[in-house]
């Protein structure tokens, strides 16, 4: 159960959140369930209604795309201004908020919105679920939602008014016209009557919410569940209600003024619609776009059906030619005008569901990577043009840019390779969002592959154009890509293969569909599935009959680009299979049980990391090493009783010898430094382990009146200390996880391992965590602790703050993790190694003077203690001498190369090169700071 962490300032007192976690763990499941059943939704609604996308895709294809793109950027700006109501109409209420927040908001309502005939009340439960999770009001959050929804209402009904009296002036009215305007009055009196109802009488709305409340919970009985609504929940939205109608009560013309916004919303679907008309039939009088939305939104609001799925169309096609168009063109323009009003935005909701905090997005960091992500989705346009390119005939960037035909070659061999140049480019975007180097490398060399192939071979100075300004741009950003390389999984090759399938039957389809022309019988969208798997061997139909080279040639390159897709994926599955594993899950579970019982000392739990590798000696003990080409290296002493540290360092030196490995071990104490000699080996001296005695933290009369005044500030400011005890919910491992990424992000380093912990998730949820949220309840900063056995000792791995984190945070937490941990017993607090020396050179003789340079400038660089000079001003921490023992100068820089290599997780010839070729030094962003 969390708690807030016992602290000097009175806001920081210890004070439980009650049964959160649990809570915590319950919502999370439930919201997990939410989404899979909205995922379920949005299946059933393509596949119900797959006959009628397949008609807008072709309706689509036919219309002139000047047009079509004018009406998709008409739409774009609807959601940009729908955001932009919200967000004002939310802070007239009281709830603050970001406007770019409210933009996938907006997209994600349609989508909630199109699972239920509700309305368009349904998407308001997503502005009172995100105002919750930012700590605001979801009552006044509903409030808003709902002024906005009346809002669109009333500015509608005087286009209505007028629609209904111009049918009835063309003779296009008809009596389903009158009834569907008369359900529409009511309804929209009904939305207006409950905001009044909270204006005007407060106790009335209390007496509604209290029969809600009631009859919620009655069916909740009925189902022998909790009550649905907690007690008082009626009179606590009632007074939320009413405190939201107070600033419409004070402020009543800026209500008013918001109108015509809400107008100017529907007038962007007129002009979509204007678009469409253009489009598909020519200019048109102003009148019929209007009348044709009038009723679009009509039957859109008062249908059986979510979003009006089959009568807006039909009331729309019935209302298009009464009013003269011809019954083919009637037909077209509500299909073409939904597929970009409705099915459009409504992927595009899917898409985003993720991204909300309902649906367990953590919050995003404060700086924001769109240069990154805009980066990556340059990459995919460029990729989409390559798999457009393996299909058409005619260069497709110079067919939509610059009205050229310019003709493909015919050749099969340059289709299949601007598609596999194209898969090379979308499998190393998830890396690009990542920012990890070697897809960012991949990226560059398919951008090279591309960019000749647009010169040498197809001529397309346009997609040259854009392919050489993505290269460049992902060139400048080269720092952005810090990351290493992933670890191989199975999961790779699982997802390469799910995104070769993928890659493989859109290809098919999407050729199979753009060359119906070029086959005698021209396949719909479910022959063009059946030709694509009959390409692959896995179908028997019968093959189309081809009319060009093209059309003859493609069902090769469908097959080719299947073969290269499933070769990754296996060269992946085998990279997974043949990578070592350092210690077995039976050597792992040994490991474990001696660390938990007789780890001593900040580097013990260290052992327990997936990197490392197990040699057990006599008794309960082990060494904890990995092996870096050579060098086997183990990190501290030995774990285990002090008796047999000895035997333990002879085991291992000798299964070293045996092995021809070069033993070493990193970090060790002083306590055994005869024992590592009586091996062979000799010791240099690296730095100095700095601990704090817990004992004197609140004994001490002398404060440090700047720390003091740290404390105090952030406290002032809304920032509270939690410590979450393990095992942590996900939602607080998604926040920290972000957390983490911004952290090393300002850093441009990937994490770093071996000698200190990193943010390993299997890890980090098995440990106490501090965090400090601030006014909003973002966490802006956090650190676990590690308790040793028995509980005298503590340390910790992790310790992360965000880029904008306030000045003194790290103290702020650093001075809760101090109290945490003698409140618990613990009397000494380890800080690792704080005083790494700034030359080693003297502690070894030449010539292995330049590798014990190099290894001082990497621990400074790693472990050097920056930024906390208050607490050693205050605490004057002990310190304690830290060596590396090594088997002589003669192996020392392969040794220091290995410490090099381990810490930055990469391979020991990577750290020889860039020592050859003077690589710049690195900057750690480490575990400690």
């Amino acid at each position: 159960m969390p708690s807030r962490c016992p602290g000097r300032p009175p806001t920081l007192q210890r004070r439980t959140r009650g049964n959160r976690d649990h809570h915590t763990r319950g919502d999370a499941v439930q919201r997990r369930w939410l989404f899979w059943l909205l995922i379920a939704l949005f299946a059933y609604a393509v596949l119900s209604n797959l006959s009628e996308l397949e008609r807008v895709g072709t309706i689509l294809a036919h219309g002139a795309w000047p047009w079509l793109l004018a009406a998709v950027l008409a739409e774009a700006t609807f959601y940009a201004g729908n955001a932009f109501l919200y967000y004002r109409v939310l802070a007239l209420v009281g709830v603050r908020g970001r406007y770019l927040g409210y933009v996938p908001l907006g997209v994600c309502a349609l989508f909630m919105n199109a699972t239920l005939p509700t309305g368009g009340t349904g998407g308001v439960a997503l502005y009172a679920d995100d105002a919750a999770r930012r700590g605001e009001s979801p009552a006044l959050a509903t409030a808003g939602a709902l002024l906005v929804h009346v809002l669109n209402l009333l500015s509608f009904t005087p286009f209505l008014t007028w629609a209904i009296v111009y049918l009835s002036q063309q003779s296009a009215r008809s009596s389903y016209h009158t009834v569907t305007a008369a359900l529409y009055y009511a309804f929209a009196l009904v939305q207006t009557g409950l905001l009044a109802l909270a204006l005007r009488r407060p106790a009335g709305m209390q007496a509604l919410l209290g029969w809600i409340q009631t009859s919620a919970n009655g069916v909740a009985r009925l189902l022998r569940r909790h009550p649905f609504l907690a007690e008082g929940w009626a009179e606590r939205s009632a007074a939320e209600f009413a405190a939201a109608a107070a600033p419409l009560r004070q402020r009543p013309w800026q209500v008013i003024a918001l109108l015509p916004m809400a107008a100017g919303l529907h007038a962007l679907h007129m002009v979509t619609l204007g678009a469409v008309f253009r489009a598909f039939h020519g200019p048109v009088p102003v009148a019929l776009p209007v009348a044709s939305y009038v009723i679009a939104f009509l039957f859109l609001t008062i249908s059986i059906t979510p979003q009006g799925v089959g009568f807006v169309e039909e009331a729309m096609a019935a209302t298009i030619y009464a009013l003269g168009l011809p019954m083919a063109e009637a037909a077209i323009i509500p299909f073409a005008y939904r597929g970009l009003a409705l099915w459009l935005p409504l992927g595009v909701g899917f898409l985003m569901l993720r991204r909300l905090r309902a649906f367990g997005a953590a919050r995003r960091p404060r700086r924001a990577a769109w240069l990154v992500r805009t980066t990556s989705l340059l990459v995919v346009a460029v990729a989409t043009l390559g798999v457009l390119r393996a299909i058409l005939p005619a260069t497709p960037s110079g067919t939509l840019l610059t009205g050229a035909s310019g003709t493909l070659p015919a050749s099969p061999l340059a289709s299949v390779l601007s598609a596999l140049v194209a898969y090379g480019l979308l499998v190393n975007v998830r890396g690009l969002l990542q920012r990890r180097r070697p897809a960012w490398q991949a990226a560059m060399a398919f951008l090279g592959a591309a960019l000749a192939c647009s010169l040498a071979l197809w001529y397309d100075y346009t997609a040259a154009s854009l392919i050489a300004g993505t290269a460049t741009l992902l060139w400048f950003q080269k720092a952005a890509y810090y990351a290493g390389r992933e670890s191989p999984r199975f999961g790779q090759a699982g997802r390469a293969l799910l995104s070769g399938a993928l890659l493989t039957v859109t290809l098919g389809i999407l050729g199979f569909a753009l060359l119906a022309r070029q086959y005698a019988e021209p396949p719909s969208l479910s022959t063009a599935l059946q030709q694509t798997l009959a390409s692959l061997g896995m179908t028997s139909a019968a093959p189309l009959t081809p009319l060009t080279e093209r059309a003859l040639q493609f069902p090769i390159v469908v097959r080719d680009v299947a073969l290269a897709a499933g070769l990754y994926a296996l060269a992946l599955l085998v990279r997974a299979v043949a990578a070592r594993r350092p210690a077995s899950a039976a050597e792992r579970r040994q490991a474990d049980g001696i660390v938990r019982a007789e780890g001593r000392g900040p580097l013990a739990h260290l052992a327990l990391f997936p990197d490392k590798a197990y040699s057990f000696g006599p008794g309960e003990s082990l060494v904890a090493y990995v092996r870096q080409g050579r060098v086997a290296l183990a990190l501290g002493d030995p774990v285990g009783p002090e008796q047999t540290a000895g035997p333990t360092v002879a085991a291992f030196v000798a299964r070293c010898q045996a092995r021809r490995l070069l033993p070493a071990f990193h970090l060790v104490s002083g306590d055994h430094l005869e024992t590592y000699r009586r091996s062979g080996l000799e010791a240099m001296l690296v730095g100095y382990e700095s601990s704090i005695d817990l004992g004197a933290l609140e004994d001490r009369p002398a404060e440090d009146p700047a720390l003091q005044a740290s404390e105090q500030r952030l406290a002032l400011r809304g920032h509270t200390l939690w410590a979450y005890p393990p095992p942590l919910s996900g939602e607080v491992m998604d926040e920290m996880e972000i957390v983490s990424e911004e952290w090393l992000a300002a850093r441009r380093q990937a994490e770093m391992r071996f000698s200190v912990g990193w943010f390993d998730e299997a890890y980090v949820r098995t440990c106490p965590v501090i965090v400090v949220r601030d006014a909003s309840g973002q966490i802006t900063a956090f650190a676990n602790i590690v308790l040793a056995p028995g509980g005298s000792d503590a340390t910790l791995d992790v310790l992360r703050q965000r880029a904008d984190a306030l000045p003194g945070t790290l103290e702020f937490l650093l001075m809760a993790a101090f109290r945490w941990s003698a409140a618990r017993g613990a009397r000494c607090f380890s800080l690792g190694l704080t005083h790494p020396l700034s030359s080693a050179a003297d502690s070894a003789k030449a010539p292995a003077t330049r590798a014990a340079a190099r290894l001082a400038r990497h621990l400074q660089a790693l472990h050097g203690f920056r930024g906390l000079r208050h607490l050693f001003l205050r605490f004057a921490p002990a310190s304690s001498p830290l060596y590396l023992v090594y088997p002589g100068d003669e192996a020392l820089p392969e040794v220091v190369d290995a410490i090099i290599a381990a810490d930055l997780g990469t391979r020991p010839w990577a750290a020889i090169v860039r020592r050859l070729f003077g690589g710049r030094r690195h900057r750690p962003p480490g575990g400690r700071p």
